[in-house]
């Protein structure tokens, strides 16, 4: 039996979750908000929680230019349970948590490491 290997080389250091719901137009700034961290080993795991707009058409826009991104989906549960779904698959060693309709600065992920 093989083993589910879900990155290539590099393990991320950091997993950033994200729990969404009928976010659909806020959705890109705060994906692409960890797009562009000047620290660059991360993954960012989103969870639909049951959203009846857009949203996971969004997030799947960017899943396919973007592997470090990933994607779980759900009936409508709240937010606790969808944050613990995205920490169940969370690879990193730290765990940060963005809400969907923010974002990070550039130098975010970065500034918490070295603190």
């Amino acid at each position: 039996m093989k083993n589910l290997q879900l990155y290539p080389s590099l393990l991320p250091e950091v997993s950033v979750l994200t729990a969404t719901y009928n976010r659909e137009k806020l959705l890109p700034k705060c994906i692409e908000s960890v797009t562009a961290q000047t620290f660059q080993n991360w993954e960012h795991i989103i969870i639909d929680d049951g959203s009846n707009d857009q949203s996971l058409h969004a997030i799947h826009k960017y899943m396919l230019s973007e592997d470090r991104i990933r994607c779980g989906r759900h009936s409508n549960r709240g937010q606790s349970l969808s944050l613990n779904v995205g920490l169940a698959m969370a690879a990193g060693t730290y765990v940060c948590i963005l809400d969907s309709d923010d974002y990070y600065l550039p130098d975010h992920i970065e500034s918490r490491l070295q603190y």
